[in-house]
C-alpha cells in the first residue's frame, strides 16, 4: 500500500527500480532492528564515558548512580558490541550517526539513570547474564520505546519506520529474552516473512499493482456513482486498486478475506467513512466481474 502510493510520484518506468525501492520497504525492518541494537550499545558507550568522568572528579563528589559499573559492564550489551558479525551488521547498515544525535543519546541516558529501574539494577550485588538480560529489556519496553523524541527521530529518519515500529519493538524484546551468554550469533538472524508463501504473495501482489495499477483505476471509475476518480482520496483508489489485483490474481484468498482485509487497513489509514465507501464500491465489482464471468472464486 505505501509503495503504490508512492509510485504515483515517482517518475520512472523501470521495473526492476521500483522492485529495488520496494524491496527497501522490507529491508526497513531490519534496519530498525539494528538502529536499535546499536542505540543500546551507544547508551553503554555513554554508561562507561559518564564512569570515567566521576572518578576523575575533583569535587569530591561522586554519585552512585555514575559510579556504579552495573550498565557498562552488562555482559548481554558487551556480547553485542564484542560480536564480530552484530559488529559489522551495525558498520554496514545502521545509517544513524550517533556522533550527530548524541543529544537524543544524552536524552535518553539521563532517563534511564532517573529511573527506578537503574536504582534496582545498580543496587544488584549477585550480577548476572539473566539480571543483566532483564535490566535491557526493561529499560527497552519500558523506557526507550516510549520515549517521544526517539519516536519523533523515527518518523524523521525513515518513512517506513513509523510502521515498522510496533513489529520491530515485540523482535526486540523477543530476542533479548531468547538471548544467551556467549551465543549471540544468531540475533540478526530473523525471517521477514513466515513462510516463502507469504514472500510469493508479497512479491505476486507487488508485480499484479505495478503492471494494472491504470486499468483498475478505469475499472474503479466505471462503478462510481456520481463521483470522478480524481476527487476520491488518493490512498483510497490505492487500497482498492490493490484489493482488485489480489482478488481477480490471487486464486488461493477467497474474495471475502480479501474483501475484509482491505476494510481494516482503511480504517487505519483512510478517513472515518472510507471503509464503507470502500466496501460498496468493491462489492459492486466483484458482483459484476462475477455475473460476466470474469470471476469465478468464491
Amino acid at each position: 500500500m505505501q509503495y503504490l502510493y508512492s509510485f504515483q510520484y515517482i517518475e520512472n518506468e523501470d521495473t526492476k527500480v521500483h522492485k529495488k525501492y520496494f524491496n527497501d520497504c522490507f529491508s526497513s525492518v531490519n534496519s530498525l532492528f539494528i538502529m536499535y541494537i546499536s542505540l543500546i550499545i551507544e547508551l553503554q558507550k555513554k554508561s562507561q564515558k559518564q564512569l570515567n568522568i566521576s572518578k576523575r572528579s575533583i569535587s569530591g563528589i561522586q554519585n552512585m548512580k555514575y559510579l556504579s559499573k552495573n550498565f557498562s559492564q552488562n555482559l548481554l550489551i558487551k556480547n553485542w558490541t564484542n560480536n564480530p558479525i552484530i559488529s559489522d551488521h551495525i558498520a554496514n547498515k545502521n545509517n544513524v550517526s550517533w556522533d550527530i544525535n548524541f543529544k537524543l543519546v544524552d536524552s535518553l541516558y539521563n532517563e534511564i539513570i532517573a529511573s527506578e529501574i537503574y536504582d534496582k539494577y545498580i543496587l544488584t550485588q549477585n550480577s548476572s547474564f539473566e539480571v543483566d538480560k532483564k535490566f535491557v529489556s526493561n529499560i527497552f519496553s519500558e523506557i526507550i520505546i516510549q520515549n517521544d523524541k526517539l519516536y519523533d527521530f523515527i518518523q524523521d529518519t525513515n518513512i517506513f519506520w513509523s510502521d515498522d515500529f510496533p513489529f520491530v519493538n515485540s523482535l526486540v524484546i523477543k530476542s533479548i529474552k531468547n538471548s544467551k551468554n556467549k551465543c549471540s550469533d544468531n540475533l540478526l538472524s530473523f525471517e521477514l516473512f513466515s513462510s516463502k508463501s507469504d514472500e510469493n504473495f508479497a512479491n505476486s501482489l507487488f508485480e499484479f499493482a505495478m503492471s494494472r495499477h491504470e486499468s483498475n483505476l478505469l475499472l474503479i471509475n466505471k462503478y462510481l456513482k456520481n463521483w470522478d476518480v480524481e476527487r476520491i482520496a488518493r490512498i483510497d483508489l490505492v487500497l482498492m486498486s490493490l484489493a482488485i489485483s489480489e482478488i481477480i490474481n490471487i486464486d488461493s484468498i477467497p474474495i471475502k478475506v480479501s474483501l475484509n482485509e482491505y476494510i481494516e487497513i482503511a480504517k487505519d489509514y483512510s478517513s472515518e467513512k472510507s471503509n464503507f465507501f470502500i466496501n460498496g464500491v468493491l462489492d459492486k465489482i466483484c458482483r459484476d466481474l462475477k455475473k460476466n464471468k470474469k470471476l469465478t472464486k468464491e
